[in-house]
């Protein structure tokens, strides 16, 4: 089941925290209009997620829809993955030398650096294995002498997907229930 679309009223939510976000910025009901038709395919919890992102790094407020859609994070867990995958081509993080530099750049997305961070480390925080060769085999030692298949590249790509995927649509929701409450309180208060 997908998520909610972007009604109206959740737009109307949207644009009133960017008004009070950006004190005396009044966006009149035609260009109202025109804004809610470029971003109404937006699912509601994403909308949400944008107007936060931008208000935490952008000093003025949007001109245009199109900046707003800049802080779209239409990503899946399977586009990051291609990302890392693309990101490790240039800087291996199991070699010393390199790995600095992968996870500066893994850092730019909070939720993968997280996720890999737990998922492909061992207990001294050491990544002794590269989880992107296609080839490699997990094994875990079960016995001296004895080792059990753990899983593959498919399994590592599965797991660290399905997590992206389910961190992502709950900072969503916690996003759109910011707003939702930062709109309540402010009807309290006028009230």
């Amino acid at each position: 089941m997908g998520e909610e679309r972007l009604s109206r009223n959740d737009f109307i939510l949207g644009v009133n925290y960017l008004q009070k976000f950006y004190i005396n910025n009044d966006l009149q009901e035609s260009i109202l209009d025109v804004w809610y038709n470029a971003l109404k395919h937006l699912e509601r919890n994403v909308f949400f997620a944008i107007i936060k992102e931008y208000c935490a790094n952008e000093e003025y407020p949007p001109k245009n829809p199109n900046q707003l859609l800049k802080y779209c994070k239409f990503k899946t867990g399977e586009q990051v993955w291609e990302w890392l995958e693309n990101l490790n081509e240039r800087y291996k993080y199991d070699n010393e030398f390199m790995s600095s530099k992968f996870f500066q750049e893994l850092s730019q997305d909070k939720i993968a650096y997280a996720l890999f961070k737990h998922l492909f480390h061992d207990r001294k925080n050491v990544y002794k294995n590269n989880v992107f060769e296609k080839e490699r085999l997990d094994f875990i030692e079960i016995e001296p002498n004895l080792e059990v298949l753990r899983h593959g590249y498919d399994y590592r790509k599965k797991v660290f997907v399905d997590a992206y995927n389910r961190n992502l649509q709950l900072q969503n929701k916690v996003y759109a229930t910011m707003i939702d409450s930062n709109s309540n309180n402010t009807k309290m208060l006028k009230g």
